[in-house]
């Protein structure tokens, strides 16, 4: 009798069948992330990281409330700064217009006073051309054109 093949019994090839199916599940989950922390220790690193980035938010905010202060006081500082330079402005244009005032007035006079001299010098001329002409006469009439 030549040897008989024996064939499987139906259910231990199911058997099989479901034992390589699960094996591909399994290396399929293997195939992400390999978690070697539990959930508590998971937990925890949040927890952690949370705080870490709370407290780095607030380091970040108080540095950003110090800047905003600094920059306030430079603004008071610079604002101060244009109010003493507007007032200076004020008052040199004053004194400018005082000075152009007092220019004015004196090239007024100065005008005058020139007339006046060649008006003196051509009655001074005149009587020296001459002779017969009142020099006391003269001198009055220069006097009162000075005046």
């Amino acid at each position: 009798m030549p040897p008989s093949r024996q064939t499987p019994p139906v259910e231990s090839s199911l058997e099989n069948r479901q034992d390589e199916l699960e094996n591909s599940i399994s290396k399929r989950k293997q195939v992400g992330r390999h978690r070697i922390f539990t959930n508590e220790q998971r937990k925890d690193r949040n927890r952690l990281a949370q705080a870490a980035f709370r407290e780095r938010r607030s380091q970040y905010t108080k540095e950003l409330e110090s800047v905003v202060e600094d920059l306030e006081t430079i603004i008071k500082e610079l604002q101060e700064s244009n109010r003493a330079t507007s007032r200076q402005l004020d008052e040199v244009k004053e004194e400018n217009g005082n000075l152009r005032q007092l220019a004015l007035s004196v090239v007024m006079e100065n005008r005058s006073l020139q007339s006046k001299l060649k008006s003196t010098q051509s009655r001074h001329t005149l009587s020296r051309n001459f002779p017969g002409i009142d020099l006391e006469f003269s001198f009055l009439a220069a006097m009162h054109l000075m005046v």
